[in-house]
């Protein structure tokens, strides 16, 4: 079956060692410290001693706690980590491929969480799905910069990762807000018309992904 690209370490004797190696880089320069890539099967939401410890951490340095989402589970890890009561940030995938997560984010931010999102292109391949092309070209606006806008024109009002790597990609990029601001000049049907035409299974997603 393969070695598993990314091993996840949640124990609280991980947390504890690397909590201090990131104030021993970066002092105080840390505002948000997250878990990464949070998922129901790996128990960190259910490990009463690493949420202490989390909680311990915000309240002694001042940290924001946060977390990452990945997979079909998004809306239930999010779900879950609500109720805990511990997290000030959320990063999750949404795109207008992957909208699976979208309720559970609207409650995060209606709880007072920060929204972050990330693949926001899919990383890449929203970019050639014709029905984004087709509205993009319709719009007046770049491919990228409508499927960012379409984020950024959510309820719950992300902040949205670039993922850019050259110049000119994050040039491109920032047309996203105008691209956000035309999104929601007819009430929003264009933006629902855009999601309803692109929006895929989360287990079709995930799986190609």
């Amino acid at each position: 079956g393969g070695e598993p690209h990314e091993v996840k370490d949640h124990s609280l004797a991980h947390l504890e060692g690397q909590q201090e190696e990131t104030r021993g880089l970066l002092g105080e320069h840390l505002r948000l410290y997250q878990i990464h890539s949070a998922t129901l099967e790996s128990g960190v939401l259910e490990n009463g001693a690493v949420l202490d410890r989390l909680r311990s951490l915000r309240e002694e340095r001042g940290w924001r706690i946060g977390l990452s989402l990945s997979g079909v589970a998004q809306g239930a890890t999010l779900e879950k980590a609500l109720a805990t009561g511990v997290f000030d940030s959320v990063q999750a995938t949404w795109n207008l491929l992957e909208q699976s997560a979208g309720p559970m984010l609207e409650k995060a931010r209606e709880a007072g969480l920060e929204v972050i999102v990330k693949e926001g292109v899919a990383n890449g391949r929203i970019l050639r799905r014709p029905e984004l092309v087709k509205a993009a070209e319709a719009m007046g606006v770049a491919p990228d910069s409508l499927a960012l806008g379409a984020i950024m024109a959510q309820p719950f009002k992300p902040m949205v990762l670039s993922g850019a790597v050259t110049a000119a990609q994050l040039e491109s990029n920032l047309g996203a807000v105008s691209a956000a601001e035309k999104l929601k000049e007819d009430g929003g049907q264009a933006l629902q018309q855009l999601m309803a035409e692109m929006r895929v299974e989360p287990a079709a997603y995930w799986k190609e992904r």
